[in-house]
């Protein structure tokens, strides 16, 4: 209903319109292919591929890991799992669904369609983001499958851009419940950068249960001891935690964190922490305030959480 969002799809109308209108009329014969590809992508084509990509995946991919930021979101989806293991009550990407791994054929189809769909334009892609919302859930061997699978049938070693890296979203409880074995299986990948993200929320007691988060805040510190020794002990690993904030939350909740984050012996290396204001529970004024706060105590980078779907 905004009229500067209004505004700014006018404006990509007209500037595919333009490209077109471009391409026929003098362009030097590169320049007038590439415009011409340009002019055929107008919004009634980027909905077109939308739902065939939402098609291949069989879904969508309802949240991207925050760190795809560094890679500007411009990512290959691959689901190898549905729904979360955690079934937290504020969660607003939870589809009550459950969770699932999906079976090795579905993978290889998906990747062999995701081969065609993305064609010519695989170049420009170094990245793949492993679905849904607890992939770490999956295990070794079904990660180990399809991300193998993937950096091979998709080329992501052969991208315009440097690296390459995969991202995968994992729970606290999944993170407590995983072994040196899956780590070093993920460390092994041929990907250069493994990037997890881990929900945890909080480490106040009263906060977990108002979030009906099924973790206590023992668990939530053991998890962020657990995250601390693997960006240390694995080369590849890179694994970053999300805190939320929002007004209707006790203000223990933002001491705890900010405590947990300025710990003397949490300086880290790698990884990150992400601060997740609630939808529609998190005033502007409150969350920049919690944030600096968070942010000048840290003895690690923290960001805000600017939450992407696909």
């Amino acid at each position: 209903d905004s009229p500067y969002v209004a505004q700014a799809l006018e404006t990509f109308d007209e500037l595919v319109a333009h490209a077109g209108e471009l391409a026929r009329n003098g362009a030097p014969p590169r320049a007038a292919a590439f415009l011409e590809k340009v002019s055929g992508f107008g919004r009634s084509e980027l909905d077109a591929q939308r739902r065939r990509l939402h098609a291949i995946n069989g879904g969508h991919l309802t949240v991207l890991p925050p760190d795809t930021i560094d890679v500007e979101y411009e990512i290959i989806p691959l689901q190898i799992s549905d729904g979360c293991t955690g079934g937290c009550a504020f969660c607003k990407f939870n589809d009550g669904i459950g969770f699932r791994v999906r079976d090795p054929e579905n993978v290889r189809t998906q990747v062999s369609e995701l081969k065609s769909f993305f064609g010519e334009d695989l170049i420009n892609y170094n990245a793949v983001v492993l679905g849904q919302n607890d992939a770490l859930a999956a295990g070794a061997h079904a990660i180990d499958f399809a991300a193998r699978l993937a950096y091979e049938e998709l080329r992501v070693a052969e991208s315009y851009h440097d690296g390459s890296f995969l991202y995968i979203f994992g729970g606290a409880h999944t993170l407590l419940d995983a072994d040196d074995e899956l780590f070093e299986a993920l460390d092994n990948l041929p990907f250069g950068n493994i990037f997890i993200n881990v929900g945890l929320e909080s480490p106040h007691e009263d906060t977990l249960q108002l979030l009906g988060k099924p973790q206590s805040a023992a668990d939530v510190r053991r998890a962020f001891e657990k995250i601390r020794h693997a960006n240390r002990d694995f080369n590849k690993l890179n694994i970053s935690c999300n805190f939320v904030v929002g007004d209707d939350l006790p203000r223990a909740h933002v001491d705890a964190v900010r405590e947990l984050l300025s710990s003397a012996d949490t300086r880290m290396t790698k990884g990150c922490a992400y601060i997740s204001p609630l939808e529609n529970a998190a005033s502007p004024r409150l969350t920049r305030n919690d944030f600096t706060s968070i942010k000048l105590a840290a003895k690690m980078p923290v960001f805000l959480y600017l939450v992407q779907r696909l």
